[in-house]
């Protein structure tokens, strides 16, 4: 085992190990906590509301980046200034009541404590299929490049683009990918398409369709079916919970997760 399978095995085979001991570990169901309304706004509060959330993911930071120093660090900079700027904003307007399908957005309290608590436990117990369904991905596509179909198995731009990332790369990154991204994802998808889809189609037909959509628009093949997978979990998670809390920081441990795995093969 050479030392960049080390480091993998170090960092996966303890998650793995507690994740299918929380699986086999046959716990008590608790009572169902306040779920979240179904979606209750109109169609302008639709089209405002996802208009918002393009605007200031990409609108903002361009508009950063074109009053910034140009060098190697400016994108991530403006990345982060504008993805902050956006999730600042989506607070501000989740707590002003600016749209009707907000309401009751958070019907339980939680803690940030217990919060994270519960998205490690989630986490973990999701490890296991997320590694199953990232192996059989792999494969699968593996499969069809050597019957030369024109798949790129190249992984996201952002975790290659970690490989020569410097300290201060990282420390723009991480905050990113680890807590403002998850986030405003998290509103944005299991907050907003679930629960509008969910009061069209019904809850598991509105996890598969906002699945699709979350694994497409990252844009990459080999992350396709396990972000397909992650979704499914979240939504799990979040009806589960009735809360947006615990799918934040389970989704921000996976993103975790994937960046000491990148760094691990440098």
């Amino acid at each position: 085992m050479d030392p960049e399978q080390l480091k993998t095995f170090l960092i996966m085979a303890p998650q793995l190990f507690v994740g299918a001991c929380l699986l086999l570990w046959r716990r008590p169901t608790p009572s169902p906590p306040a779920q979240e309304p179904c979606w209750v706004g109109t169609g302008w509060d639709v089209a405002a509301f996802f208009s918002l959330a393009l605007a200031f993911l990409f609108v903002l930071p361009d508009l950063v980046y074109f009053f910034s120093p140009k060098n190697d660090s400016s994108s991530y900079l403006c990345s982060f200034l504008g993805t902050c700027a956006y999730a600042l904003l989506l607070t501000r307007l989740l707590r002003s009541r600016a749209f009707s399908f907000t309401e009751g957005l958070s019907p339980a309290r939680l803690s940030l404590g217990r919060a994270l608590l519960r998205g490690v436990l989630h986490y973990l117990r999701a490890t296991p299929l997320l590694f199953l369904a990232d192996i059989f991905w792999l494969y699968f596509l593996s499969a069809f490049c050597a019957m030369g179909l024109p798949l790129s198995l190249e992984p996201q731009e952002l975790l290659w683009k970690l490989e020569n990332a410097s300290p201060l790369m990282l420390a723009l990154i991480v905050p990113i990918v680890c807590a403002v991204a998850p986030f405003v994802e998290e509103v944005l998808f299991r907050g907003g398409v679930h629960r509008c889809l969910k009061s069209v189609w019904g809850k598991w037909p509105a996890a598969f369709l906002s699945s699709v959509l979350f694994a497409t628009l990252h844009g990459n093949w080999v992350a396709f079916f396990p972000l397909f997978v992650l979704s499914l979990l979240l939504v799990s998670v979040y009806e589960r919970e009735g809360r947006l809390l615990p799918c934040v920081c389970l989704h921000g441990l996976f993103n975790l997760n994937g960046i000491l795995l990148t760094l691990a093969s440098r």
